[in-house]
């Protein structure tokens, strides 16, 4: 199947500038393609173009044409089209209709009009390729975020489309899961000859997955090209505002530092053992000078502000999400959730804000049982922004969705003012206060469910997968301004998938497996546990790894994060 844009332009109704910008594309099967981009670089939009979705479903300024083997876009229906292109939304919840996880992977072949024999081994093996065989007869509605997006992946794959696209399809899973799917990938081009193309704002996947990397910026095709050749440049992704590999991102810091002078950096943890170790033994007497170095920690507040005391949640189902799971969180922490999906950790903080309630046990905030306090009264102490930000956004503009929490809150308009300011700077939304929510990207609705919670800076802030849908410049930001609200006084709890970022900055780990705790405690102990995270079908970190291909050397063990290799490595300079 040959896939060609031909002077591509596209504008959305409401749009001010171009989503896409003289894209010109000729592609084939047999190939797997990333796109990157940052946020509202028109990722998504690209995508929907390549199955008439622009300009056929939505309205706005299209010119140019969009060829699938001599037939353009604007010649065939829609439902013509899917059978060419299988397109997996980056919301899955968008695109499941079906009553039980069974019926809703057969819905696309049925309506197709696959044979009966067809349909049954076609659904079994798409949900065998995601990992949800076991799930057949669970309804979707009972699903985590990540369970649900690898059920749409099932329902697309179904019907074997030729041409597959997918819109950021490993955002909302575990790295376990993540790596299925794109092995999934991979293994459907080889055996199947397809093109497919996905979004990613994950360099690892681009680097393990794809043959070819297209980087969009202000919707232009800005590189097109080879993935390792992009990522190992010292400044190309940076411009772009991307991720690169952790290692990559280590040696980009040391040729700064002037401690690696090649230009190609290294982009897999291979290569980049064998680097760091060139550099190790350049450093004369390394062992003595590793016994005077002493890393310290932060101090850490000891004050309890969220006590939950052998907490178990049963779902009308009779599925035990959460199982007699006891913990203490102390104010001013930032504490990260980690666990597979469907590990209960979405379950466990809906307690936090009185969305679910114990089945057994009781939740402590503040000292006082969330069972008898309303829910304007927790909300008073405790944020909430939902994996999915469009479960929480129902206003006509950025501005009144945030302005919505502060009223509600006993803010007046005027005084809200200010606020909503802070909060639209915090997050990048300035400039785009009058604009529908859902007239822009997911990664900008993430945003604006977070902005609406920052404005009302609630004691505690518990963020359900905050940097879903965001670029890494974004996810930073983010972070940063989260690190400052801890600092001011804040205790934030997020559930996360991406260890980077919670080694970087959770003081706290804790870590959940099939609705149980399996432990809690300082960040360093627990990540640097390779056992640990492989039982629990966690990655570990490039840097941990890497730090400990080097114990001969003598490297403290407990080094997880670029910045402390970076500093350790600054004191072994200095010593030499």
């Amino acid at each position: 199947m040959n896939l060609i844009f031909k002077n591509v332009n596209y504008q959305y109704p409401k749009g001010k500038t171009l989503s896409l910008k003289d894209i010109n594309l000729t592609t084939a099967g047999d190939r797997v393609i990333a796109v990157m981009g940052r946020t509202g670089s028109g990722k998504t939009t690209l995508l929907s173009a390549m199955n008439g979705i622009i300009p056929q479903f939505h309205d706005g300024n299209f010119d140019g044409e969009v060829r699938l083997n001599g037939d353009t876009t604007l010649d065939l229906p829609i439902q013509q089209l899917v059978r060419k292109v299988g397109l997996v939304l980056q919301d899955p919840e968008t695109q499941i209709f079906g009553l039980t996880v069974e019926r809703d992977i057969a819905f696309g072949p049925s309506n197709l009009n696959f044979p009966k024999e067809k349909i049954t081994e076609n659904v079994l093996m798409s949900a065998k390729a995601v990992n949800l065989e076991s799930f057949m007869e669970r309804s979707p509605d009972q699903l985590s975020g990540g369970e649900k997006q690898r059920l749409a992946i099932a329902g697309i794959l179904a019907f074997e489309p030729p041409v597959l696209v997918l819109d950021e399809p490993t955002s909302e899973l575990d790295p376990e899961g993540a790596d299925k799917v794109n092995k999934s990938l991979k293994n459907l081009k080889n055996d199947r000859h397809r093109l497919i193309i996905f979004s990613t704002h994950n360099p690892d996947n681009v680097i393990d997955t794809a043959d070819e990397l297209w980087v969009m910026d202000s919707g232009e095709i800005k590189y097109k090209g080879n993935p390792e050749n992009f990522f190992s440049h010292i400044d190309l992704p940076g411009i772009y505002g991307l991720q690169i590999p952790e290692v990559t991102d280590l040696f980009r810091k040391l040729h700064y530092l002037n401690w690696y002078k090649r230009d190609k950096l290294p982009v897999t943890l291979e290569s980049a053992v064998s680097e760091f170790e060139n550099i190790l033994q350049k450093v004369d007497n390394i062992g003595v000078k590793i016994g005077k170095y002493l890393q310290t920690r932060s101090a850490e507040s000891q004050n309890k502000i969220i006590e939950i005391n052998g907490l178990s949640h049963h779902y009308s189902n009779g599925q035990l999400a959460v199982d007699n799971v006891s913990l203490t969180i102390n104010s001013q922490q930032m504490v990260a959730i980690l666990g597979k999906n469907g590990a209960g950790k979405t379950t466990l903080v809906k307690h936090l804000i009185g969305l679910l309630w114990p089945t057994r046990g009781s939740v402590l905030i503040k000292g006082r049982n969330i069972a008898d306090l309303r829910i304007e009264e927790i909300s008073r102490d405790v944020g909430f922004v939902f994996q999915n930000p469009d479960h929480q956004i129902f206003s006509p503009s950025v501005y009144e969705e945030i302005e919505y929490g502060l009223l509600n809150h006993g803010f007046d308009k005027d005084s809200a003012k200010e606020k909503i300011k802070n909060a639209l700077e915090l997050t990048g939304l300035a400039g785009k206060e009058d604009l529908h929510p859902f007239s822009l990207s997911k990664g900008e609705r993430q945003k604006i469910a977070m902005a609406s919670v920052l404005a009302v800076e609630p004691e505690i802030i518990v963020i359900d997968e905050p940097t879903t849908g965001l670029d890494w410049r974004d996810s930073i930001a983010l972070m940063e301004e989260l690190r400052k609200l801890k600092e001011k006084g804040h205790t934030i709890i997020m559930i996360t998938h991406n260890l980077r970022l919670a080694a970087d900055y959770a003081d706290k780990v804790i870590l959940m497996q099939k609705g149980k705790l399996v432990c809690e405690g300082k960040t360093n102990t627990i990540l640097n546990d390779l056992e640990l995270l492989k039982k629990t079908s966690l990655k570990p970190l490039q840097i941990s790894l890497l730090v400990h291909s080097m114990k001969k050397y003598g490297i403290p063990q407990d080094i997880i994060t670029i910045s402390e290799l970076i500093d350790y490595m600054k004191f072994l300079m200095q010593e030499n």
